[in-house]
């Protein structure tokens, strides 16, 4: 079972976006959409059922959030 949550925040300092790279070489920058993904101190796990960056994040990694 996948819990929605997030453990470890994204960074968010390029105006609310983040770049990600990959091994096959490509890389892709998301802007964050959901505020739940916007957090700027630790909080621990948060649950975030929903969202749309969480499932982004989750389909383009193989280490699930």
């Amino acid at each position: 079972m996948n819990k929605e949550e997030w453990i470890d925040f994204p960074g968010y300092y390029h105006n609310f976006a983040c770049g990600f790279a990959f091994a096959d070489g490509h890389s892709e920058v998301h802007k964050w959409k959901d505020g739940r993904t916007l957090i700027t101190q630790s909080a621990g796990r948060v649950s975030c059922p929903g969202s749309v960056d969480y499932w982004w994040v989750h389909d383009r990694t193989s280490e699930k959030p």
